[in-house]
């Protein structure tokens, strides 16, 4: 390989590799991706990724250059991932050139979300309605989760605007959700302000992010996996401190109580699973041709968790559930040809164990030490199932593609 040859393709390699972060590729998946990249382009490459920082190394030891780039924490992004596994895809086949693939993955990078800012204020409405309803609440806990939710997303569109806010943004849209469900039993005495609480952050629970972290591990990235899992610590911790402060705030003001929810027929499920597929199709953005199967791929999951924790217990049962969400992300990925984390990602979500998370922090602080220790070991347990389930589905049926 010559010098100029070698100085077109390490650019490109580092800014796959900065593509995939970006839009949320766990690690063992953009380590995999990377490296068959670098293959294909005749390059040996090796790559270390964590949540914040990538580091590339290129060629034989002895002849070794290495890229440290600093990067923030992804956040999924299924449409334009699926834009940068295309780009991908052809680097594989060798059927682009390397200045092309160069400029198409920055160009997707700059490129604007699918959906827009709006929409995923919509989708944030949409997710603390259908939530509410998986939590056990009513009527009154959804329409008043629906208005929470608007307020939560608005406030974690606001870091985009002022970066530093971004570092608050968990506990500021934590503490308005606390604060408006509590004053909302004031106009609604029947309200379950822990329902619309739960509904109103449940996207930003980090469960999902547990459940990476417990599958980074489970592959032997144990860096990562560290990294992750201290980061969910403090998404927990921060929606925690954050819903005390608004609920301290609320109950000064007389009149303000808490009452147990009233679920609705099981038959209502049904809607909300269509709304929360409609939701997570939004925030995590989605294509408006994928909307049909992440709502269809959720829907199996959760059905089938739901039957497994009913008949072998919620630990089996969510394992039954991410078995068949991975069996869906794979099979979409070998009929489709788009990344399996466009039906993964969002079946997960309706499994993760975030409100528990959220509760045994809770019970942390308000020294509930027994209660605590419990809920973290059931919090584990799910993670741990559902990361059981989601290998067996990789073992049994293969995606075939690093992503």
């Amino acid at each position: 390989m010559t010098d100029q040859e070698r100085e077109k393709i390490l650019p490109l390699i580092i800014e796959l590799a900065k593509a995939l972060h970006a839009f949320g590729t766990p690690a063992h998946r953009l380590e995999c991706a990377v490296k068959e990249a670098g293959e294909a382009l005749g390059m040996t490459v090796s790559v270390f990724s964590v949540p914040t920082s990538l580091m590339l190394s290129f060629g034989e030891p002895h002849q070794m250059q290495t890229a440290i780039i600093r990067v923030e924490p992804g956040f999924f992004d299924l449409a334009r991932l699926g834009k940068v596994d295309k780009i991908l895809n052809r680097i594989l086949d060798q059927t682009i050139s390397h200045d092309k693939a160069l400029a198409d993955l920055k160009q997707v990078q700059a490129s604007p979300t699918e959906w827009g800012g709006k929409s995923m204020i919509f989708g944030f409405s949409l997710a603390g309605c259908a939530a509410a309803r998986f939590f056990g609440g009513g009527v009154p806990e959804i329409l008043v989760s629906g208005l929470a939710g608007l307020i939560v997303g608005f406030i974690m569109l606001m870091p985009a605007k002022k970066s530093e806010r971004e570092p608050l943004a968990d506990l500021l849209a934590a503490t308005s959700a606390s604060f408006i469900a509590w004053i909302a039993t004031l106009f609604v005495p029947s309200l379950s302000p822990a329902v619309v609480i739960l509904a109103a952050i449940v996207v930003l629970l980090p469960g999902l992010t547990t459940t990476l972290a417990i599958n980074e591990l489970a592959t032997r990235h144990l860096a990562s996996g560290s990294a992750r899992l201290m980061q969910a610590l403090m998404g927990f911790l921060a929606l925690t401190i954050g819903s005390l402060i608004g609920e301290k705030l609320a109950t000064t003001i007389p009149g303000v109580h808490a009452s147990a929810a009233t679920p609705l027929e099981p038959w209502t499920f049904i809607p909300a699973l269509l709304l929360s597929g409609i939701a997570l199709s939004l925030l995590f953005d989605a294509k408006l041709r994928d909307m049909p199967w992440i709502i269809l791929s959720g829907a199996l999951g959760f059905v089938c968790a739901r039957f497994g924790g009913e008949n072998f217990g919620p630990e089996l049962g969510v394992t039954i559930g991410a078995f068949m969400v991975g069996i869906s992300g794979n099979l979409y990925r070998r009929i489709v040809d788009a990344p399996a984390a466009t039906l993964t990602v969002p079946g997960m979500m309706l499994l993760v164990p975030g409100g528990l998370g959220l509760q045994s922090v809770e019970n942390l602080i308000q020294t509930k030490s027994t209660a605590s220790i419990s809920l973290v070991m059931t919090v584990f347990t799910i993670a741990g199932g559902l990361v059981t389930g989601l290998l067996f589905a990789n073992l049994i049926c293969p995606a075939r593609k690093p992503i």
